[in-house]
């Protein structure tokens, strides 16, 4: 449990739930604002959005992608450079262009600062402390259930997010004209974004004002509409088509999203079997590991190996099917195989390390630390790693190193009592001198300590 105290108690606790993404509650009832994490869907996204960044002269590692697990239609940038998607955005748009157009005008907000520019310096001090939490919640998020899609972050059902995000048709109007400008530059086609608003449009005439968060915090106008129509019109762009990579890294995020999010049934209901596109089988393989059916699981994710030999994604869902069917052992040549492909991906390695110490053969210890420690430069914030990096360094007899990564996982919970006692039983254990493990106990117990003159309340 996480205490938020600022002046304006307007959010007073944030409840962190650790979820794997078998527990996720389905698209059609998700309350509250969950954080999900998935190395393929935030890569898509970036690969999507990296040329509308570049256009406005963003560094494009310097952006984090969030993808909050939402079924309304909503997207939102907060606190600089940190671009929140709801996966109903992604789930509700009909092409690639329209999510891009999304972003472009996202990316408007950002570029022009237009979060410093909204409300009183209180309120955006307050929307800072409400980030930190939710991104402190990002950081909670455990490894302890593998997991190709991980929920995690989950707070109250709105955290303020209509007050702090609410702007003027003026801003949006602004918003607008920047991602415009930002599609042109990178000669890409506008008219997807058009098409996106139109929906809006419509959804707005048929629901009224209150129909989706999106509608109140990115007001329509009929001038913002007009706006885009006579871009699109005179744009030498707007018929560019996109290209078949975008194409497909969009149809494989919707396809993986609806099987993950929606009910199993519902998912194969809208993804019968006569449909062969990559969405669709995509979706119906994620279906029949939730349900769990493993005998046609497993078919279903070989017919995709088979087409795409070398794709670390669905490497990795083969091994999820095994591995949560209680195959250890045969579910970790899928996750070396992942691995081998994408060999950047942390949350990956992490899982693999999990399947390591799962099979309990000692000859394997090694291969998992390794993996953890390489996906700790990458994910370091993750409890769920540190974790499993604390189980393989006592099964080594390693007390010492055990000791100092359970006091990692501890801080990054909030636990602070129990990662001062991790940490302390570390320092006892490990030898003076600049061990990387040894500063970091003795980094927890200064930031402990610190924390207690800072907020007496910060144990509690």
């Amino acid at each position: 449990m996480l205490i938020i105290r600022q002046k304006t108690k307007s959010i007073a606790i944030l409840l962190v739930m650790l979820l794997a993404w078998l527990t996720a509650a389905p698209i059609a009832h998700a309350e509250g604002m969950g954080v999900l994490r998935d190395t393929e869907i935030e890569e898509d996204i970036r690969i999507l959005a990296t040329p509308i960044w570049q256009a406005a002269g963003l560094d494009p590692k310097a952006v984090k992608i969030i993808l909050v697990n939402d079924g309304t239609v909503n997207a939102f940038v907060a606190a600089g450079q940190n671009l929140f998607l709801n996966s109903g955005l992604i789930l509700r748009a009909e092409t690639v262009g329209q999510l891009i157009g999304v972003i472009a005008h996202e990316t408007g907000h950002m570029s022009g600062g237009h979060l410093l520019r909204r409300g009183s310096a209180e309120s955006a001090a307050t929307f800072t402390s409400f980030l930190g939490i939710l991104l402190g919640g990002v950081a909670a998020i455990a490894t302890k259930n593998s997991s190709a899609i991980v929920a995690g972050a989950t707070a109250g059902p709105s955290l303020g997010q209509r007050k702090f995000l609410s702007f003027s048709r003026g801003i949006e109007a602004s918003a607008d004209n920047a991602g415009l400008g930002f599609l042109e530059k990178s000669q890409e086609s506008a008219e997807g974004f058009l098409q996106f608003m139109e929906i809006l449009q419509s959804m707005e005439s048929t629901g009224g004002n209150t129909a989706d968060p999106y509608l109140l915090t990115h007001p329509l106008s009929n001038e913002r509409i007009s706006l885009v129509r006579n871009f699109v019109a005179n744009s030498r762009y707007s018929k560019n088509p996109y290209s078949p990579a975008q194409i497909q890294a969009f149809a494989r995020m919707k396809g993986k999203l609806s099987g993950f999010l929606y009910p199993p049934a519902v998912t194969l209901r809208n993804y019968p079997e006569d449909r062969k596109d990559i969405e669709s089988r995509y979706a119906r393989a994620v279906a029949l590991l939730r349900i769990p059916d493993l005998d046609r699981g497993i078919l279903a994710v070989d017919s995709l190996l088979k087409d795409y030999p070398k794709d670390p994604y669905f490497w990795e869902l083969k091994g999820q099917m095994l591995f949560l069917n209680g195959r250890v052992a045969d579910a970790l040549p899928a996750y070396i195989n992942a691995v081998s492909f994408k060999p950047d991906a942390a949350l990956i390695k992490i899982d693999m390390a999990r399947v390591m110490l799962e099979t309990g053969d000692e000859q394997y210890l090694e291969g998992a630390i390794e993996q953890l420690q390489q996906a700790s430069i990458i994910e370091p914030t993750m409890p769920g790693l540190w974790y499993n990096l604390g189980i393989a360094y006592g099964r080594k007899g390693d007390i010492g190193r055990a000791e100092s990564s359970l006091a990692v996982a501890a801080k990054l919970e909030r636990r602070y009592a129990d990662a001062a006692y991790h940490a302390e039983k570390a320092l006892k254990l490990l030898p003076k001198g600049s061990d990387p493990a040894r500063q970091r106990a003795q980094d927890i117990i200064d930031h402990v300590e610190q924390s207690k003159q800072d907020d007496p309340d910060a144990n509690s």
